[in-house]
């Protein structure tokens, strides 16, 4: 999966080939329930950055996944926990023993970051529907701002940055004189029924779509792929056209 925003499907992956430095490769080592099955681990992810790796969770059966890549446990010294039930941890040992195996010298990092998350999803208060919240719905949680002190994080290039879903975060405009980029990948199965009537577009990393309940996205041929632009705006339209027909009244507020 390249930083520009080019997806490039797992069928020609070869255990370890180079990553370019314009490039993050995301492994997904297991997708399972709390139940493994043979062909099917727990939730685990691989994120290399740069020169770093590190583990999105370590879920039953995760390990040998991990193996088959043919990357030495002591590559990875960092593991973010998305919480404690066992199709999210129950790999952690194996790997924390594969580790010590291969010659580990430093700690295995088991990360977790502290903050609001702790206190659970927050109630909303009134929408904060200014220009000064690029949220579309201008949601705003119910809690004293005032009362914690926000923490600058830059990064360089090669690094990443992992935080908790809940934790408190500002949607602020951007002021600098720096380009700001992002972009949210959600994974799900092709049998993933949308609700409503109107169909939104996605696209197959691997596989076959044998369900049809989305439309088809096609990734660009090539960084400067005239037509990618175009199937870019038709799928925002799409979005945008579901979101409304779901009751999101302010998805075009920011136009």
């Amino acid at each position: 999966m390249a930083a520009k925003g080019k997806i490039v499907a797992g069928e020609n992956y070869y255990p370890g080939e180079p990553l370019p430095e314009d490039e993050i490769r995301i492994t997904l080592l297991g997708t399972g329930t709390p139940f493994p099955r043979r062909g099917q681990a727990c939730a685990s992810m691989l994120v290399e950055a740069g020169d770093d790796k590190f583990l999105l969770d370590c879920g039953s059966g995760a390990p040998q996944n991990f193996t088959s890549l043919e990357i030495p446990f002591t590559a990875v010294e960092k593991v973010f926990l998305t919480h404690h039930h066992v199709d999210h941890i129950g790999g952690l040992d194996h790997f924390w023993i594969g580790g010590w195996t291969y010659g580990r010298r430093t700690p295995l990092q088991i990360w977790g970051p502290p903050g609001t998350h702790h206190e659970g999803p927050l109630s909303l208060t009134t929408p904060d529907l200014s220009k000064k919240n690029m949220l579309p719905s201008g949601q705003l949680v119910d809690f004293d701002t005032e009362s914690i002190t926000p923490v600058s994080m830059p990064l360089q290039p090669g690094q990443a940055s992992i935080h908790h879903a809940c934790t408190i975060h500002g949607s602020l405009p951007n002021i600098s004189c720096h380009r700001r980029m992002g972009m949210t990948f959600c994974f799900h199965a092709p049998n993933l029924k949308q609700r409503g009537n109107k169909r939104t577009s996605v696209m197959l990393v691997r596989g076959e779509d044998r369900y049809g309940y989305y439309d088809e996205e096609i990734p660009p041929a090539a960084d400067d792929d005239p037509d990618a632009g175009l199937r870019h705006e038709q799928a925002v339209a799409l979005y945008r056209a579901k979101e409304a027909e779901l009751g999101k009244k302010t998805v075009t507020r920011l136009d």
